[in-house]
């Protein structure tokens, strides 16, 4: 009877965003036989937000990006991530800014309605759904997503009444 030894002899090659890994069973034996499997980059990360939970305040004059999402992914590069406000965004107050493959900021897309004297009419108090997804203009298929929750809070933004400046002055008058 003859013997045989088996070996596993594994190799990377590395391709650009793929990585392939090949596994090789040899025999050695009259026939051999081999074996590859090969394994592709997948995607089985969702995406985090760092912290999963913003709160903060904003002045209702504020015009630029007032905070920035810090959201990754293990396995997708950062231009590969999309944001969307997907919940509590009353009358699309928020838009979300991008400049280049940074993380979107929040921003207030149009003035809050303001009477002059009641003050600020719109929602003092919003609590924004954001959801970010993955493998952007990917196979939807294999996309994966993670919310994140921003409060924010509106602080109405006042100055002081002037006073008047005319002197009250009393005159008595004796007949």
């Amino acid at each position: 009877m003859a013997s045989s030894r088996q070996y596993i002899k594994p190799s990377c090659i590395c391709n650009g965003e793929k990585n392939i890994v090949e596994f090789a069973l040899h025999s050695q034996t009259q026939s051999e036989i081999e074996y590859i499997n090969v394994l592709q980059n997948m995607n089985d990360e969702p995406p985090v937000c760092n912290p999963p939970h913003f709160e903060t305040q904003i002045y209702s004059i504020v015009k630029s990006p007032f905070i920035q999402l810090n959201c990754s992914d293990i396995d997708s590069p950062q231009e590969h991530l999309s944001y969307s406000i997907v919940g509590g965004n009353t009358n699309n107050q928020f838009t979300l800014q991008r400049l280049g493959v940074n993380p979107p900021s929040l921003a207030i897309m149009q003035n809050f309605q303001y009477d002059v004297f009641q003050g600020v009419q719109s929602p003092m108090i919003f609590q924004l759904l954001i959801e970010v997804t993955d493998e952007l203009g990917g196979n939807k298929a294999s996309q994966l997503s993670a919310t994140t929750t921003v409060i924010i809070h509106v602080l109405p933004w006042t100055t002081t009444q002037p006073t008047s400046s005319t002197k009250t002055t009393t005159t008595t008058v004796s007949t």
